[in-house]
């Protein structure tokens, strides 16, 4: 899983997903188990902040 944070609606959000697709209906990002997890319609940027760490 990565940390990702958005700046939408002028606040920044942080989503934890496995991955991210950008198409017709905005940027998703999707978790390991394949269930989106956050939808943006409209956003101002995106960036990768962190790989999160997982503890066994």
């Amino acid at each position: 899983m990565t940390m990702y944070r958005v700046q939408a609606q002028g606040a920044p959000h942080d989503i934890e997903a496995h991955t991210y697709v950008q198409d017709s209906d905005g940027l998703r990002f999707i978790g390991s188990d394949g269930v989106t997890v956050a939808i943006f319609t409209s956003f101002d940027w995106m960036k990768v902040v962190k790989p999160v760490e997982t503890t066994a």
